[in-house]
């Protein structure tokens, strides 16, 4: 028979035990929560980045563009075609990672977004239609008819919205 002692011993290691068993599921529990939150952040980072690099490919493919608007240069031509095939491979990329059901509202928007290019992207072969129909400087009219940018305007509007 065990003696009062013993059982006062005994029940502190149990508390003891049971305490420990409650110290390592809490900290379990917090180290899920902390792997989940870092995941989450990266991938946000992830989609910030692939927006700042579709604007990135624009900013260089619209750049190139009225370069060889201007010049007529053919390396002009090959880069804002180029840049514009990047841009695409990153709304591409950007589509992928909003996917999710969780993010419907920023796969939404990412979907607002490559429409935004694909109507800058027509209107980049009307140019070149034009280039082709009437010379460059029937294109140089066209692209200043649209001195107000409103692609552009909408490309990088929601650009804007889906970092946000």
């Amino acid at each position: 028979m065990r003696t009062n002692g013993e059982r006062l011993v005994i029940a502190a290691f149990v508390m003891a035990l049971v305490a420990l068993v409650v110290v390592v599921y809490t900290a379990n529990q917090n180290i899920q929560r902390s792997i989940a939150t870092s995941d989450w952040v990266n991938h946000t980072h992830a989609v910030m980045q692939e927006v700042d690099s579709i604007l990135t490919s624009l900013h260089t493919g619209e750049a190139a563009l009225r370069n060889y608007l201007i010049t007529g240069d053919k390396r002009d031509q090959t880069a804002y075609r180029a840049a514009f095939n990047e841009m695409l491979g990153h709304i591409d990329l950007a589509k992928a990672l909003t996917r999710s059901p969780a993010e419907r509202s920023q796969y939404n928007k990412t979907r607002k977004l490559e429409d935004a290019i694909a109507k800058r992207i027509q209107f980049t072969r009307d140019l070149m239609q034009t280039a082709e129909r009437d010379g460059m400087e029937g294109a140089r009219r066209q692209l200043a008819a649209d001195a107000n940018g409103e692609l552009l305007r909408e490309i990088q509007f929601w650009a804007a919205r889906l970092k946000e």
